[in-house]
């Protein structure tokens, strides 16, 4: 049965039932009242299960890509108003479009978003009529950015050669940095030369540094040798530092650490050759950073690779430091690193090297890292060989503070001496 035969059944019935009780004294009004809501409730339910009925045939046929019969079975749900007419409209543009009638399927979008202003459907049609417009060769003038990233998104898998101008078009022109990031992704994931070379054009451009940045970090997302490469190469050249940490941390997430290395020696900027080291420790890259520590082109830097060894969770390393280095100050600081690990990992180290060591400095180094590990039978072990005043008395306060059963038992012997 069609959507006219169910509605001439439901008026029908709201006729016979006007006939039958209009003129009947006998019948109250509020028993009338109600007939004639129930039949119009019942009319409203045929013609609601006539557009579902319809709208799961039109949906099948889609299924079965039979594009023009699916053409007729919207059209003819979406003529008369009812609650699918929206995605009728809809899903009539789609068939249309994909029964290769553009002009036909623009107009059908243009009447959904005219007659249905509030749709959710509207901003899925705006997408499709993007879509449209890129297949006939236009550039779609569209405010809402996301709608601008439908179509984006839509030529990341087209075969059209216009795709990577189209795509430096916008990169070129007024839309947000949002839309321009996106471009420039999905300019990478095209895997042509030529989106490759507009993406490396705008990461050796020094005239718009925040595209530069989303260039660089596209290209370092990437990670493929000729990005890489690319990178090196224009390092020297960039002017921006905020730029040129965006390609050190490239090289970081591409797992490049022989790039980073260079830098690192060649870089005239402190910040920026620090900068290099510690992305080298995050790499966890322990025996770069051991074989950097031993060239003297690094001396003065020694510290910063302690401390990447550290973030690096590179102990091991910090180990073999602490036990050749002649350095006080050095020696000192990668005591104190030490104590960010585990005690069951350095706790006999530290404990081992307090005793063989004269150096206050690196003493209190120690007794800091001790504390810093929540070691407190290193501390107690302090406490019993320590001679000095000042580092016993180091030693105790912060052994007083940490909540240990082996400190409480420690101070607990020392009260119960006391009586």
């Amino acid at each position: 049965m069609k959507q006219n035969d169910f509605r001439s059944v439901g008026n029908k019935m709201k006729v016979n039932c006007l006939k039958k009780y209009s003129h009947n004294n006998e019948v109250s009004v509020t028993k009338k009242l109600s007939l004639f809501l129930a039949t119009a409730l019942f009319s409203c339910s045929v013609l609601a299960a006539s557009a579902d009925r319809l709208y799961t045939k039109g949906q099948q046929q889609l299924d079965n890509k039979e594009w023009q019969e699916a053409q007729k079975t919207f059209s003819s749900l979406a003529k008369e108003e009812n609650k699918k007419q929206d995605a009728a409209l809809y899903w009539l543009a789609y068939a249309q479009f994909k029964n290769n009638q553009n002009r036909q399927a623009l107009k059908t979008i243009k009447r959904l978003t005219n007659e249905h202003p509030k749709s959710r459907w509207k901003d899925d049609a705006g997408a499709l009529k993007i879509e449209i417009q890129e297949k006939s060769g236009e550039v779609a003038e569209v405010d809402n950015d996301e709608l601008k990233l439908y179509a984006i998104d839509s030529l990341m898998n087209s075969s059209s050669e216009k795709a990577p101008q189209i795509l430096k078009k916008i990169l070129k022109g007024n839309s947000s940095n949002k839309i321009k990031k996106r471009a420039l992704f999905v300019l990478s994931q095209t895997n042509r030369q030529e989106s490759f070379d507009i993406v490396a054009e705008l990461a050796a451009d020094n005239s718009n540094e925040t595209l530069q940045k989303y260039a660089v970090e596209t290209l370092g997302i990437s990670g493929s040798k000729r990005a890489l490469s690319l990178l090196q190469n224009i390092y020297p050249k960039v002017e921006s530092d905020q730029v040129k940490r965006k390609i050190l941390q490239s090289f970081m997430v591409a797992g490049s650490s022989d790039e980073l290395v260079d830098i690192a020696r060649t870089e005239q900027d402190a910040k920026l050759k620090r900068r290099a080291i510690k992305l080298i420790g995050v790499m966890s890259k322990s025996d770069v950073l051991m074989d950097m520590y031993k060239d003297k082109a690094f001396a003065d830097y020694r510290k910063q690779i302690i401390k990447s060894l550290s973030v690096g969770r590179g102990y091991q390393s910090l180990v073999s430091i602490v036990k050749t280095e002649k350095d006080d100050e050095l020696l000192t600081y990668s005591v104190e690193k030490l104590g960010h690990f585990n005690a069951k990992e350095t706790g006999d180290i530290l404990s081992n090297l307090y005793t063989q060591r004269d150096s206050a400095a690196v003493k209190k180094g120690i007794i800091k890292a001790l504390f810093i590990q929540s070691n407190a039978k290193g501390l107690i072990n302090v406490i019993k060989v320590e001679k000095d005043p000042d580092l016993k008395r180091r030693a105790l306060k912060k052994l007083s503070v940490m909540d240990s059963d082996d400190a409480i038992d420690y101070f607990t012997k020392i009260l119960d001496n006391e009586d």
